[in-house]
């Protein structure tokens, strides 16, 4: 090989590495723009039948309907019976 054939093969070689440096360093990498879904389409997706995650999703959603509609029916987290607690225990003590 001669000289000239060298320098070019390191000239070549050098311009090589900055590029998988640069593109490492995130300079020269265009990912472009992020993508946001709408929460409509994403609500739809998950009320989907076809993909595991939606159907985990879906009997979550069952879960806390049941808990939610049974706590409520049970007066758990009734504010009004919670204060009305407080005022008995209140005049009790007096």
């Amino acid at each position: 090989m001669t000289q000239s054939n060298q320098n070019d093969l390191a000239k070549h070689r050098m311009l090589q590495a900055k590029a998988l440096a640069r593109e490492a360093r995130g300079g020269g990498l265009n990912l472009g723009k992020k993508i946001s879904v709408p929460k409509d389409v994403m609500i739809e997706e998950l009320n989907l039948p076809s993909n595991r995650g939606s159907r985990m999703f879906q009997e979550r959603q069952r879960r806390a309907e049941k808990f939610t509609l049974e706590n409520a029916a049970n007066g758990a987290y009734n504010t009004n019976n919670v204060r009305n607690q407080q005022m008995v225990l209140t005049h009790d003590d007096s």
